[in-house]
Formats: structure tokens, C-alpha cells, sequence
């Protein structure tokens, strides 16, 4: 599988909103991203609980994953072509099961990126 020429930010399209920000230099004393879905409190609809329930079980808690992981992941855990795994992709992101840490980095929304 090969995504070169693929602008990942652009095909997932959920926003980053305050998240983009690279705290990689400045760890210490900076607050946790926001947390959504079961571990808020917060009721989930349906489909985010279904979304909530395959990241789960594709992604282990605490290791953060590479878009390309993601994507393979994805792909080899659902059965699905590339552009299905995109879509698959953003909408983990819009309901918080994926969260961008870095750089092309995401890890799982119920853990922790390390």
C-alpha cells in the first residue's frame, strides 16, 4: 500500500481544532487533550459506539500508530479497500476514538500515547 501523493490530513478531514499542537518540546505541565466519548461521561450515539467498539478491537491501548498504520490496520482488521479505510479513518477521528498526537501520529482515544 503506498499513500505518497496523499495529503492524510486533508482525506481524514476532522479537525485537529486545538490538538495540532505540537507539545513534543514542551510536555511538562501541559494539559491532557480533551477526552470524548465513554471515558467523558457522556452519552455515545449508535454509530460512535460502534466506532468506539472497532477501535478497541484494532488498536491496543497506549501505543500511538502512523496514518499508514492506521490505514493498514484497518484495512487487514475490517476487510476493506483503501478509500473505504479513509473513511473508516475520519470517523474515528470525529468520534474521538483516534486522536492526533504529533506529527502523523494517533493513538487510541481511551489511552494514553505512551
Amino acid at each position: 500500500m503506498s499513500l505518497a501523493g496523499v495529503d492524510i490530513r486533508a482525506a481524514l478531514s476532522f479537525s485537529l481544532e486545538s490538538r495540532d499542537k505540537d507539545y513534543s518540546s514542551e510536555m511538562e505541565g501541559e494539559p491532557e487533550p480533551q477526552r470524548r466519548g465513554p471515558e467523558a461521561g457522556g452519552e455515545l450515539s449508535p454509530e460512535d459506539a460502534k466506532l468506539w467498539a472497532l477501535a478497541r478491537r484494532l488498536f491496543e491501548p497506549e501505543r500511538m500508530y502512523t496514518s499508514e498504520e492506521v490505514l493498514a490496520i484497518n484495512q487487514a482488521g475490517t476487510g476493506v479497500d483503501l478509500e473505504r479505510a479513509l473513511r473508516g479513518f475520519s470517523k474515528l477521528g470525529q468520534a474521538g476514538a483516534l486522536i492526533p498526537a504529533y506529527g502523523d501520529r494517533y493513538f487510541r482515544g481511551d489511552s494514553s500515547p505512551f
